[in-house]
């Protein structure tokens, strides 16, 4: 079963790693898509090409999740919104939005999301959205998606969103001035004592 994880950049990448880590998911499993990695001309058909690739599956292309770091929340729910469908109806394990709450709400976060997407199909393949509210603890919240085709109510999958109440930074205590290495420390520091492996578990394995 194949998964994609859609999150904001540098610091959610750290994450999702040690995260993978503890839930003993091999590297070898993993493609990491960096948009900062791809010069700006070139950036959509990489995108494109990261995409197909992963979903095509087969002996070449053994990768069970895709990580893609978008380089902030508008990029990370654009690409969500545009690719949502095709990835819902080509893997089986579905979609994982992974965004900071900033200064909004978990409530108006996901149902800003929820909007985006339904004016994203409106023209082609209205969509209808149902969301089921899982979990929460002190710095994360959780919704899965149900998504079924409007006209004919056929659900094509679902997808989760997974909300920082503030920022991962801010859980974390990640300031601008900190290297890789004590951002790393942070992250892990983190993970071990606010029991997130336990919390993803279900999430992502």
């Amino acid at each position: 079963m194949k998964k994609i994880i859609i999150c904001e950049g540098f610091n959610d990448g750290i994450f999702i790693t040690q995260l993978f880590e503890r839930l003993g998911i091999q590297k070898n499993e993993v493609k990491l898509f960096r948009q900062e990695d791809v010069s700006l001309n070139e950036k959509k058909d990489a995108e494109s090409k990261a995409l197909k690739t992963f979903m095509s599956g087969g002996t070449y292309n053994p990768k069970k999740y895709l990580v893609k770091l978008e380089g902030g929340k508008h990029s990370a729910t654009k690409i969500l919104c545009r690719e949502l469908k095709n990835c819902l109806q080509n893997i089986e394990g579905g979609l994982i939005l992974l965004l900071d709450i900033d200064n909004s709400n978990a409530v108006k976060e996901v149902s800003d999301i929820i909007k985006k997407i339904k004016q994203n199909y409106s023209a082609t393949t209205p969509l209808s959205l149902d969301e089921n509210k899982k979990k929460k603890n002190d710095h994360l919240h959780h919704s899965s998606i149900r998504i079924s085709i409007a006209k004919t109510n056929e659900h094509i999958g679902d997808f989760q969103i997974v909300l920082f109440s503030k920022s991962l930074e801010h859980s974390c205590k990640i300031e601008d001035t900190h290297t890789t290495e004590q951002r790393e420390r942070l992250i892990s520091s983190f993970i071990e004592k606010e029991k997130i492996v336990e919390f993803f578990n279900e999430i992502i394995k």
